[in-house]
């Protein structure tokens, strides 16, 4: 009897472990439980399309859609691409489902195409809790973390003042994944 019960243990040990690591690999792939991106463009992992939709230009920098340098997930990335010297830009991802009161990971690749580094902020005056921001140069899963204070907040891609004409990072593999 001892040991059709120790049988029986490990048979649910081994279904345990196979959902978990289904749910995991899920999850890398941009789908599953608190999962929330949709931007329906060329950095959403599940929603892939040749698109910029869900983005926002500044004056000084434009976003653009493309297959080269900073793919990591599927066939395109997102393109930011900063204008003149001299002048900052800040340029915003849109987000989707997000309600006040909601914590957000924010975890998406970032590699630079050319010129200076780019700056990822989750910003208090987009409606985040938190001031969460870091400069990057090139790097997969950029991680940044905060809690919702309204509906929506947008993220923001930055260029300082003395960012050079032309430079331009890949954004690819957008994951917002809702922890609370």
């Amino acid at each position: 009897m001892k040991w059709a019960i120790s049988i029986l243990l490990f048979l649910a040990c081994i279904g345990v472990s196979a959902q978990s690591k289904m749910k995991l690999a899920a999850m890398q792939q941009g789908a599953g439980p608190g999962v929330i991106y949709d931007g329906q463009n060329a950095a959403d992992p599940v929603n892939e399309v040749n698109g910029v939709a869900n983005t926002q230009d500044s004056a000084n920098a434009t976003w653009s859609s493309d297959t080269g340098t900073g793919v990591t997930n599927g066939t395109y990335c997102l393109v930011v691409t900063h204008g003149t010297t001299g002048t900052g830009s800040t340029s915003r991802i849109q987000t989707q489902n997000i309600e006040i009161g909601d914590e957000i990971q924010v975890v998406m690749d970032v590699n630079k195409r050319s010129g200076t580094n780019v700056t990822i902020v989750l910003a208090t005056a987009d409606g985040w809790d938190v001031q969460d921001t870091g400069t990057v140069n090139s790097e997969n899963g950029v991680t940044r973390t905060a809690t919702a204070t309204a509906s929506n907040p947008d993220i923001r891609v930055v260029y300082g003042s003395g960012a050079s004409t032309g430079s331009s990072h890949g954004i690819d593999n957008i994951v917002l994944t809702k922890l609370n």
